[in-house]
Parts: structure tokens; sequence; C-alpha cells
């Protein structure tokens, strides 16, 4: 047995380390030139397997076995003891808990269950799944949404009757024996198309009575893929089948029944995965449900430049909620090679990473980002060719108009001055410092836009705009006069043209470094550079867009309370139809959106900020009796 070495008197200064450091062998000098030639020489002479660092662990071993040979035998067990239980603690913290399966403590958030879409055909045009479990976390924070906001409760139920094209009364008929699950089926049957409504029949007995009475009392009864399924009036038939009772036409039913291949785990459904998961409601789209539903010329085609229907091969949506609002997600899947030959409006913007924030103002009323503004603007132009004809000729009209009067053409000469990144925005003259009160306008001036550019060339910039003064003047003056005109000022420590159209709107630009401002009142410039925060340092902005994705195609802010107070300034408060809806609106405080396009995929996001339900505090009489 060796020789025991002498232990240290108490107090002594500890030994210093004896073994080699190979963080000194491997480090020093970090950094310069052969530094990775003497890390690899040090690794060979002083790494695992080198004499050194084999003979320094002998030793240490053997001194670490004489320790723990001269403990008693009992503290030899409680140390055993310890460590197991620190290796089995640190095996579920570090392996375990982040593979736990979802719903688990520490473990991923779960998508909500859904037994329905087994039952949908593989070809379904598209598909609707409600999560209305009553003791799910998802749709206890979609309630309490409702509650603040009944408004979105009521078009919500009128949506689902909407789509079914079956009137109920949802709470009275259906929720006393319904499960957790409520869908809808759209599939490509008959000359139009069927739909399916499927409920989950937690007391199959109770839908199998609330079926027949729907139905009335004259129905006749056929096997179809053996399940039996009755039929009724107007040809509606029903059916329970998986534990779901399915509703629709008879046509419908017979299609969903008779189909081979399911939704679940098909190749176009897989856009599905990549929703949140934290979500209460989903949707999704085939590629030829997009087609149809979205260019049919209904409601849903202003989701057309968020899908691109002429490329996906399949979308989807989810709603979602928590304490302080709501988030919707749009996902479609394109195809590279069709995105390319029938181009959209995010599949041509290019991405960027917003850095204009700070030249906004902390509460702006509205705001909007764009990546390569040349780029981006002419895509919505294009995008308009097609959706809004109207709107895009009045445009060409009025530029036109204004561009042959200065011998500029404003798409071709004016939009690649604005750079790399342009932020559009709509800002307050002035913030009152009281809450605003529905039916109260909040006293403030009107409203300015602003248009900030980074990226620019400031003497190109300056040379065009000179070249448009004339055009403005003559289309600002009365009656075509030329009594107003572009002065230079001084703002904030730069030189700026500024032309007073009225005691509203006074349009001044002004370029510095890589900077274009243009603005209808000259706070723009002011604003624009200032060193205190902008719009990123809002909380409310930043509670909206955090988590959201740091590159997009564009980005999209709206303060909905400021709007409202806009529009009360302007008469809205007055109207009996807004009163009535004031509580509602005035609950939905805010709003963000981004959006990240490119030819293999569109994704969307939208954040919704709801407060809490606002009543307005009137006096029922004016005399104050």
């Amino acid at each position: 047995m060796p020789e025991e070495p002498p232990k240290p008197a108490p107090g002594s200064p500890r030994k210093p380390f004896s073994g080699p450091r190979p963080e000194a062998q491997l480090g020093a000098p970090a950094d310069g030139p052969g530094a990775i030639g003497r890390r690899l020489r040090a690794l060979r002479d002083h790494g695992p397997g080198s004499g050194t660092w084999t003979a320094w662990l002998r030793r240490s071993r053997q001194r670490a076995g004489g320790a723990w040979r001269r403990l008693e035998a009992t503290t030899r067990h409680r140390i055993a003891a310890v460590a197991i239980v620190a290796a089995v603690v640190a095996l579920i913290w570090l392996v375990l808990v982040p593979a736990a399966p979802c719903g688990l403590s520490g473990g991923d958030s779960c998508p909500p269950g859904d037994d329905a879409i087994a039952l949908v055909p593989e070809d379904a045009l598209a598909y609707v799944h409600l999560d209305v479990d009553p003791e799910s976390e998802r749709f206890a924070a979609v309630a309490d949404i409702g509650g603040r906001v009944p408004l979105l409760s009521r078009l919500a139920v009128g949506a689902l009757t909407g789509l079914t094209g079956i009137r109920f009364d949802y709470e009275r008929q259906i929720e006393p024996w319904a499960g957790g699950e409520i869908a809808l089926a759209a599939l490509p049957a008959g000359r139009s198309g069927q739909r399916v409504l499927m409920v989950e029949a937690a007391d199959e007995e109770a839908a199998d009575r609330f079926a027949s009475e729907l139905l009335g009392p004259r129905q006749s009864t056929a096997s179809v893929a053996g399940v039996d399924v009755a039929v009724g009036r107007g040809d509606t038939a029903w059916a329970i089948d998986g534990g779901f009772l399915l509703l629709g036409s008879r046509t419908g039913l017979t299609a969903m029944l008779e189909a081979g291949g399911s939704l679940e785990g098909s190749a176009g459904a897989d856009v599905l995965d990549e929703l949140p998961e934290d979500r209460v409601a989903t949707a999704y789209l085939s590629a030829d449900g997009a087609r149809t539903l979205l260019w049919s010329g209904g409601g849903l085609g202003v989701l057309e430049p968020l899908v691109q229907a002429a490329a996906t091969e399949g979308a989807a949506a989810s709603l979602g909620a928590d304490a302080d609002g709501l988030h919707l997600a749009i996902r479609s899947d394109l195809d590279p090679a069709r995105a390319e030959d029938r181009p959209g409006v995010f599949t041509t913007l290019p991405r960027f990473t917003p850095a204009l924030t700070a030249s906004i103002g902390p509460r702006p009323l509205a705001y909007l980002g764009l990546g390569d503004p040349d780029a981006g603007i002419g895509a919505l132009l294009d995008q308009a060719r097609t959706s809004s004809p109207g709107l895009l000729t009045a445009f060409r009209r009025a530029t036109g108009r204004l561009g042959r009067d200065a011998g500029v053409d404003l798409i071709r000469d004016v939009l690649p001055l604005l750079g790399d990144e342009a932020a559009l925005s709509l800002q307050p003259v002035a913030i009152g410092s009281e809450a605003s009160v529905p039916g109260v306008a909040a006293g403030a001036g009107t409203p300015y836009a602003s248009l900030v550019s980074s990226g620019v060339d400031p003497e190109a910039a300056r040379r065009s705009l000179a070249r448009l003064e004339p055009a403005v003047e003559r289309a600002a003056g009365p009656d075509g006069g030329r009594e107003a005109t572009f002065e230079s000022i001084q703002l904030a420590g730069v030189q700026a043209r500024s032309l007073v159209v009225s005691d509203a709107v006074d349009l001044t630009y002004a370029a510095w470094d890589d900077r274009l401002v243009i603005a209808t009142d000259s706070l723009g410039i002011e604003q624009a550079r200032s060193p205190d925060g902008g719009l990123e340092d809002s909380e409310r902005f930043r509670e909206l867009t955090d988590g959201m994705p740091e590159e997009v195609s564009l980005i999209a802010y709206l303060d909905l309370g400021g709007l409202l107070d806009l529009g009360e300034q302007a008469g809205l408060a007055v109207d009996p139809d807004y009163a009535a809806l004031a509580p509602d609106l005035r609950a939905v405080t805010a709003a963000a959106l981004t959006v990240v396009g490119g030819k293999e995929e569109i994704d969307t996001d939208l954040r919704i900020a709801v407060g809490p339900r606002q009543v307005p505090e009137i006096d029922p009489s004016p005399f104050g009796e």
C-alpha cells in the first residue's frame, strides 16, 4: 500500500495543482499565427493517451481511492446513495424532461386531440377542426376572450352555422351530448362539392335523437360501407361512425364513408404539422381546395396573397389564445416551379430584418415595414392588377399625371431611390395622458403620415424630388395656382424642404447619410432624427411581436384603440350602431402581423391584443337629475 501523503495543517495554503493544465497548453496564446497548430501539438503531448496526462490521472485515482477507503462504511454508503439520487435527477432533468410526451410537466405543448381527421377522405378540399372541450386550457382561454368580446363569439357561431348550412342552437341542442371535437369537411362530391358536419358524440343516444328530430319523422335508412345512414327531407342525411355524428347531404356522407384513404397522415396535410401546437381551431385547404375556394369570388379571396393558390401544395391555419389575446397562424407550402411561373406578392417580396423602428414614434397609429421598396411596391402593384384593378387604374392615373408634369416616371425613377428598407407610418400629433373611454374622443390633432427609407443615395434622392416640386406645388395650389411653394428650412440639424398645403398638412422631406424621410408634417423629420426611443421601445409592440420571426417579408402594426379615437373624433362616436359595438371594439387594443414569403412557403402570423371589456360611462340625464 503506498505511503499516505502528509495532511496539510489547518489554515495552511493549499498546495498548487501539480498536474498539467490543458487549458494553458491549448490556449496560450489563444489567437495569432500558428494558434491551431499549437492546439494540435498540445493535444498530442498532453491530451488523452499522452504520458503526462495518463500519469496525472493515475495519481489522482490513487489519491481518491485512498481517501474513499479511509471513510467509515456508513459514510461511504450515504455518499453513494446521494450520488445515485443526483445521477437519477440529472438524467430526468437533462434527458427525460426535454423528451417527455407533450402534456406532461416540462414536456412540449400538445396540439389538440383530433380523432375526426381519420374519417375525412384524403381528397378533401377543406377541413376545419375545433377543440370545444370545456376542460381544456385552450378552450378556456378562447372562452375568456369571447366573454370580453361577445361580438367575436357571435361571429364564430354565425360562421359555423353558415358553413354547415344547417340552423341549430349549439348551446341548447348540441352541447349537452357533444364531446370535445367539432369538425367540418368539404368534399369534391356531386356537382358543386359537399359539406359534412362532424360532432363528437359523448352520448350517442342523445346524438341520435337530435339528428332524428332535425331531419323530421319521414326518414329512410340505407347501409353505406357497413354504416347505417338515415336520409330525411331535402336529401339531408346523418350517421354515427367512429364516435362522431356525421350530418350532411346523402351524397356527402356516401363520399366520406366509401373513401379509401384518410386525410390523416396524407402528404398534402403535412402542412398541419407546421402550425403552432397551442391552438383551439385548425383549418386546412388542399391545393384544389385553395383554387376552388379562393378563386370563387367569395370572402375567402382576401387570403389569396397569403396562400398563393396557383402554387400551393396545401395550406393550413390555426387560432390560439392566451390571457393577452389571440394568435392566428397561416402556413402555405408551395411548389417552387409553379411559384416561379405564377409569382405572387409574397413570393416576390424580399426578406429583411426591420431596422427602422427606432425612427418611428413610440405610439404610431399604424406602421408598415417593407424590404427593398422598389421590388415590394412593384409586387403589390402587380397583385393589384388582378385583385383591385380599379385601385391600380386610379393610382396609375394620378402618378402618371404628376410624372408627366415633372418629367419623371414615379415608378421607374423614384421607387429605386427608396433604398433597401422602407417604413410607412401614421403618427399622432398629440398623445392624450388619460385612458381612452368609449364614446369620448381624446384631444389630438390630425395625425401625419411618414415614409422613412434607409440605404438611400441622399444626393440622388434630393435631385429627383426637386424635379417633382413644381408639379406638387401646382397640384397643391388653389385652382392650379402657384401660391404654395417649397421652402428650405433647418430641422433637427439637417436641411429640409417644406410645402405648407393646409393647416393640417405640411409636406416636408429631407435626405441625409443613407436616410430619406418624407412626411406630411415636419414632426416626421424630427422624430426620425430624435435620439429618444421609438417604436422598438414600445412595451405593447414588443409584447405583440415577441417570438415572431426576425427576418420577414412584411411587418405591420396597428394601434386599434388609437384608430378608434381618430374615428370618434371624426363623428363615429355619435353613430348609434357604433355605440352598440363600442364596448367590443374597444377591448381589441392592438394587432401585429408578420409575413415571411419565398418560393417554397409563405408563413403568416397575426397577434391581436385583447384587453378588458370597456363600457362607456354616460350620465343617463344630460341635466344631472
